[in-house]
C-alpha cells in the first residue's frame, strides 16, 4: 500500500502546472494574439483535446499578427516569421533557404485557418476550452416516488426508472430502455433535461428533482454493484494533504490510475501502465496482493459503499468510484406527463 501511494504522489505532482490566460483581442480584426486550437497533420486525428491539455500545462503554440501584417508563429518554442496580406487573404511563410511559400488563409469570428498539402492549423483568439477533468465516475439513483404539483403521489411506471449522474454533472435518465441526457449544476442546484430547466435537492442520498410544472421526482441512491471498472476520484496523504486536484489533471492527460474488479473479487489496479493484481474479499472487507520483494501475501482493509471503494492506511487513502459509458435520448414527459391526470395509487 505504501509503495502504491508513493507512485501516485510522485506522478500526481505533474498536475501542478500553469494555466494559460485568456486572450482579449477584437474578433473583428485579423491582427492580434492567437493560440493553436487544432492541427491536421494528415492523420485525421482530432488534436483539440491534446492541445487543450498542453495549454493547461503552459505549452501553447501561439501566433502574433501585427497591424502591418507581420506575424510570428511560436510552435512550441520553434519561432517562424510570417507575412499576412489582409486584402488578398494570404499568408507567406519562408523555408530555411529563405524561399517563399504563399498560401490562402480563412478568418471568421476569431478563428484563423491556414496550411498546405501536408498540414493545416486552426488558431483562435479566445481561450482554449479547459481539458475535461471527468473521470467517468458516477452515482446511481432509482426513482422511488412521483408527486404532482398538487402534492398527490402518483403511481410509478411499471419499468424501473434510474438516474445516472457523472462527476462532471452530465447525466442520463433511463426508463423502459429509453434515455434522456441531462446536466446537473451542483453549485446552483439546477438541472436541465430535454430543454427544460429544473431544480433539485440532495439530502443523505435522496435526490428530489422538481420540473417546471412543480411535479417532483424522488430518487434514492442505489448500489450499482462492485463488479466493473473504477477511476480514482480522490487521494489524501498524511504528509501532503488532499491531492485530488492533481489527480483530475492526470485524468485529463489519460494518466490517472484505474481499477477493475471481477465478480469473483479478483482485480487489477493499473498504475500508469503497470498492472498490479489484487484480490478483494467483500465479506471480510479486505484486499490482498503479493509483495514483490518477499513473495508473501499482504492484506489491507477497504470500505465499499454505493460503488465507491476507499483504501486507507496510516492516514493516507485513495478513493475509487465505478465508471460507465454514455447513452442516447427521450422526453422527460414520458415519465411525468402520463401520470399528471391519474388518480393517486391505492
Amino acid at each position: 500500500m505504501k509503495k502504491l501511494l508513493t507512485w501516485l504522489l510522485i506522478l500526481a505532482m505533474i498536475g501542478t502546472l500553469a494555466v494559460v490566460p485568456a486572450l482579449a483581442d477584437d474578433e473583428d480584426e485579423i491582427w492580434g494574439s492567437y493560440v493553436l486550437a487544432d492541427m491536421d497533420d494528415g492523420s485525421g486525428e482530432d488534436m483539440t483535446e491534446l492541445l487543450s491539455i498542453m495549454a493547461s500545462m503552459g505549452m501553447s503554440a501561439t501566433l502574433e499578427i501585427a497591424e502591418d501584417g507581420s506575424g510570428l508563429l511560436n510552435l512550441f518554442e520553434d519561432e517562424e516569421e510570417l507575412i499576412f496580406n489582409f486584402d488578398a487573404m494570404t499568408v507567406t511563410t519562408f523555408n530555411d533557404e529563405g524561399e517563399e511559400n504563399v498560401m490562402p488563409f480563412v478568418y471568421e469570428d476569431g478563428l484563423l485557418v491556414f496550411g498546405d498539402d501536408e498540414m493545416s492549423m486552426t488558431f483562435t483568439k479566445g481561450e482554449l476550452a479547459p481539458p475535461s477533468t471527468s473521470t467517468g465516475a458516477f452515482d446511481l439513483y432509482t426513482l422511488e416516488a412521483i408527486v404532482d404539483s398538487d402534492g398527490t403521489e402518483l403511481e410509478l411506471p411499471d419499468d424501473e426508472t434510474t438516474l445516472t449522474i457523472l462527476d462532471d454533472g452530465t447525466a442520463t435518465l433511463e426508463q423502459a430502455g429509453e434515455i434522456m441526457d441531462m446536466t446537473f449544476d451542483f453549485e446552483a442546484m439546477t438541472a436541465v433535461g430535454d430543454g427544460e430547466d429544473m431544480t433539485f435537492e440532495l439530502d443523505e442520498g435522496i435526490l428530489s428533482l422538481t420540473d417546471s410544472t412543480g411535479a417532483v421526482l424522488i430518487f434514492s441512491r442505489t448500489d450499482p454493484g462492485y463488479a466493473g471498472s473504477y477511476a480514482i476520484v480522490s487521494m489524501v496523504t498524511e504528509e501532503d494533504g488532499d491531492l485530488t486536484e492533481q489527480l483530475t489533471m492526470l485524468a485529463a492527460m489519460g494518466m490517472a490510475p484505474t481499477l477493475t474488479i471481477e465478480e469473483d473479487g479478483s482485480g487489477v489496479l493499473d498504475l500508469f501502465g503497470i498492472p498490479m493484481e489484487l484480490t478483494f474479499d467483500f465479506d471480510a472487507m479486505t484486499f490482498s496482493t503479493i509483495d514483490e520483494e518477499t513473495g508473501e501475501e499482504v492484506t489491507s482493509p477497504f470500505t465499499y459503499e454505493y460503488g465507491r471503494i476507499t483504501m486507507d492506511e496510516e492516514g493516507s487513502y485513495m478513493e475509487f468510484a465505478r465508471t460507465m459509458g454514455e447513452g442516447s435520448s427521450f422526453n422527460l414527459m414520458d415519465i411525468i406527463g402520463e401520470f399528471e391526470e391519474e388518480e393517486p395509487a391505492a
